[in-house]
């Protein structure tokens, strides 16, 4: 099913991302699929023909044109805590999608859990089209939500000319037999249930480059698996419920309440707009690499002597030492990245950069370090967040190949768990763990010269009138800056040019606190 949430979440990937062409061994879903030569295997067409005799018949699926489903999807955040062992922030959205299936084009019309607005997504050749309040966000789209949905994956399956049996295996407990074929330069197992012959579970690996919170990760075990099994009108036997799990860790369950086959409407409910067109036209929205520096209308700013700000949704901020330079954030993607340090070459002509600090364990917000482990960049962060570093730096980028990719380097990290110092000078900056907070996941980043405090994510002056979000975070940050001593003036932060610390103190005061 095809789910996107607020913010930026885990977006299916644009058709057109670059791909291991010819790839036959990948992971997928924690296991390892070997597709590589030989025939197509009699057995396999056997087993895939029984599986779509049970849901209705080959025939029946082939004939199925157009579907509208409705029903609820639950998911979970794992882009935003980390490590798994961590209660997930969870979201719900109510839903009615129609799909084109002989056009490969979709729309949802969606009610997100803390909204009383809609939410309208169109899918057509690669793009994906959301509209909510009047705001537009166009990404890329997989061809995923249609050759692997229940309706079609047996069909995709039928069509391959490398399908074959892969053997055994118990799903929940209950005996399944598979088969395996390469899909758009990937592996893909089905696992059916021995006994029904419907599909259990489909597994396959994914990228996602043009997603700023899924693309660090590279290539994604994928897993879904289906359940709940009910007959509709005209014969067609399609899962009530699916649950799928991102390198084995559960993130979305989809519940359907409705199922109906040759649902129509028009085409111009499905068009995309050509405001979304142009958007996916422009660099960096089917591929997060591509994303410019910066905002064009806040160009980089030295707040203080050696030390500039690159306002944008993710602010990066350059820190000039008498040894180096030091960059604090590495959001959105590797590419991002690499134009950070092309801006800092420049800036600082001659001068190398040293080390990076990332303060927290959200995605977006550490996306962009494979670029400084591809240079040999020491990495600092949070002791709690070394698991997420490392595999992130080590995870496999084959099917979207980036620098590290290319050629490979160890990660460089240091771990802080305590105040830890880095650097000399006016601009020597002191780490701190924020281990008060409701996260406790974050770093801040104190600069004593100039009473100057990074606060991560603790501080966010987004809302209206450019008042503070989340309260709590920032009472657990003044409590942190309290129990480390530190004098601070001027806060900046994730999404934060140089703000006053009073007006942290006065938001906090109009709550009582």
């Amino acid at each position: 099913m095809v789910l996107v949430t607020a913010g930026a979440a885990l977006v299916p990937p644009a058709a057109g991302h670059a791909r291991a062409a010819g790839r036959r061994d990948a992971s997928v879903g924690g296991g390892t699929a070997s597709l590589a030569g030989g025939r197509r295997s009699s057995t396999a067409i056997e087993i895939v023909t029984r599986a779509m005799d049970a849901m209705g018949g080959e025939g029946r699926l082939r004939g199925l044109h157009t579907l509208r489903i409705a029903g609820q999807t639950f998911e979970w955040h794992l882009y935003e805590a980390e490590p798994p062992n961590q209660p997930f922030y969870l979201t719900s959205q109510h839903f009615t999608e129609w799909r084109d299936l002989d056009h490969r084009r979709f729309r949802r019309v969606a009610w997100v859990t803390d909204s009383s607005r809609a939410q309208v997504q169109k899918g057509d050749g690669g793009v994906l089209e959301i509209r909510q309040a009047g705001t537009l966000r166009t990404t890329g789209l997989h061809p995923g939500w249609v050759d692997m949905s229940p309706e079609r994956v047996l069909l995709t399956a039928a069509t391959a000319p490398d399908l074959r049996a892969i053997g055994d295996t118990a799903i929940g407990g209950m005996p399944a037999v598979g088969v395996g074929f390469t899909w758009a330069g990937t592996p893909v197992r089905i696992w059916l249930d021995a006994a029904t012959a419907l599909p259990v579970r489909v597994e396959y690996v994914e990228a996602y480059p043009e997603s700023i919170s899924a693309g660090a990760w590279g290539d994604v075990g994928v897993s879904v698996t289906f359940g709940a099994w009910e007959l509709h009108a005209g014969g067609l036997h399609y899962p009530a419920q699916s649950n799928a799990a991102w390198n084995g860790v559960p993130f979305r369950t989809t519940v359907l309440s409705d199922v109906a086959a040759g649902a129509q409407l028009a085409d111009s409910a499905y068009a995309l707009s050509e405001e979304a067109r142009a958007a996916a036209r422009r660099p960096g929205t089917l591929d997060a690499s591509g994303l410019p520096l910066g905002q064009p209308d806040r160009p980089p700013t030295e707040i203080k002597p050696g030390v500039v700000q690159i306002p944008g949704a993710w602010y990066t901020t350059l820190i000039r030492q008498p040894d180096g330079i030091v960059v604090l954030e590495a959001p959105i993607s590797a590419g991002y990245s690499a134009k950070v340090l092309a801006y800092a070459a420049d800036r600082f002509p001659g001068v190398p950069i040293k080390a990076v600090i990332t303060t927290s364990n959200y995605w977006w917000h550490v996306a962009g370090l494979r670029e400084y482990v591809a240079r040999g960049i020491r990495v600092y962060g949070l002791d709690r967040n070394q698991e997420l570093i490392q595999r992130i730096a080590s995870a496999p980028h084959r099917l979207a190949p980036d620098a590290l990719q290319r050629h490979p380097r160890a990660l460089q990290f240091r771990a802080v768990s305590r105040k830890l110092v880095v650097g000399t000078g006016p601009n020597r900056l002191e780490l701190y763990p924020i281990r008060s907070s409701t996260t406790s996941l974050m770093l801040m980043v104190y600069m004593p010269e100039h009473a100057l405090l990074y606060s991560s994510d603790m501080a966010q002056p987004l809302g209206p009138g450019g008042s503070f979000l989340f309260p709590q975070y920032l009472w657990d940050l003044r409590r942190a800056t309290t129990a480390n001593g530190l004098a601070v003036k001027t806060l900046i932060g994730m999404h934060m040019s140089p703000t006053p610390w009073t007006a942290l103190e006065a938001t906090l005061d109009s709550l009582g606190t």
